[in-house]
């Protein structure tokens, strides 16, 4: 995001939380409306992977037997098409990270960044190649995020509050939601 705001032009900088909600509102109103016609359109036949609902078994009854393939190509190009440009923006953001954690300002040269950059790529298309089933790396990711977010933080930043914000239930029950966290997370 500040990478944005300082690209902007002068005049619109101050706009930036007029931009972010914008953006942020178009992408829920896409999900809400995407969601919708989803379910609409394939009931309680919806699959985890929605690309599994683009077949010509479940598209057929709407399209024929040949705007079926038309149709399933389409969706499936258009995920694609997706996918290419969203890996850009995301490992962005992941060799900012890794440039800011592991280099000094002075040691981040151009050298540095493209083997930053191939090293991140590599393990991305390893781990591509070798994970048959993407699902199971992200309910882990997904159980240790809802462990970290919803118990484990929130408990941490109680008992390191001041000592006349808190009381002593109130630190048991801090511990007993990070050991819920903890247990949730692993």
């Amino acid at each position: 995001l500040l990478h944005v705001k300082e690209d902007l032009p002068l005049r619109h900088r101050n706009k930036i939380g007029k931009i972010v909600n914008l953006a942020g509102g178009g992408c829920i109103t896409l999900y809400i409306l995407v969601a919708s016609f989803g379910y609409i359109l394939f009931k309680d036949d919806v699959q985890g992977d929605v690309l599994l609902n683009f077949n010509c078994k479940s598209l057929e009854p709407l399209v024929g037997s040949h705007g079926c393939i038309v149709v399933a190509v389409l969706v499936r190009s258009m995920y694609a098409i997706t996918l290419t440009m969203t890996f850009p923006l995301i490992h962005f953001a992941l060799r900012q990270t890794i440039m800011t954690l592991c280099f000094r300002p002075e040691n981040r040269t151009t050298l540095v960044r493209w083997t930053s950059t191939f090293v991140n790529l590599l393990v991305a298309l390893i781990v591509a190649l070798k994970v048959p089933n993407i699902w199971t790396p992200l309910q882990l990711t997904g159980a240790v995020a809802a462990g970290l977010i919803g118990f484990m933080i929130p408990s941490l930043l109680h008992l390191h509050a001041e000592p006349q914000e808190k009381t002593v239930g109130s630190c048991a029950i801090a511990v007993l939601l990070f050991s819920l966290g903890f247990l949730v997370g692993v």
